[in-house]
């Protein structure tokens, strides 16, 4: 099945890195999510993609950030984005980023966005989750870099209880 063959062949990672070759920064956590979501469906052009798309299970429900759908398959993705203050141009786009303090808040909520999605990966079959969590590092001196974060990232994590 080809969308088999596509989720196999695509991973977290692979969307990452085609996304920091074409944008190493965002303005918003926003931002961050549309981009992920174009690049996804420029990797997967047969996938319907959804942002913010709602879940319930029992009495309780949330957003998740992206679901991705196809006929036999699912990926439910959670996203953050936390960057440090910086100030900088990159080709030709001006990025204003105001640093979010509070770093192990914004880990704890990453680590419940990846319980809830184990627990909507649980409930639904063919059904997998990613979570991604994208924090600018300002780089020191890198010539190939200079003045242009980096972007260090948790491609996966899985949560054991």
């Amino acid at each position: 099945m080809m969308w088999r063959d596509q989720l196999v062949q695509t991973s977290c990672g692979d969307i990452m890195s085609a996304l920091a070759a074409q944008r190493p920064l965002f303005h918003s956590e926003a931002d961050f999510q549309h981009a992920f979501a174009w690049e996804v469906q420029h990797c997967m052009p047969n996938a319907e993609v959804r942002l913010e798309y709602p879940w319930r299970q029992s009495d309780k429900s949330w957003y998740i950030d992206l679901w991705i759908r196809a006929p036999s398959d699912n990926i439910a993705v959670e996203l953050k984005y936390k960057p440090q203050e910086l100030a900088v141009t990159v080709n030709g786009e001006s990025y204003g980023l105001k640093h979010h303090s509070a770093e192990d808040l914004a880990r704890y909520d990453f680590v419940r966005d990846i319980r809830r999605l184990e627990k909507l990966v649980a409930a639904h079959d063919n059904t997998v989750g990613w979570g991604c969590f994208s924090q600018t590092i300002a780089s020191t001196g890198t010539p190939l870099l200079q003045g242009i974060p980096s972007i260090r990232t948790s491609a996966s994590a899985r949560v054991e209880s």
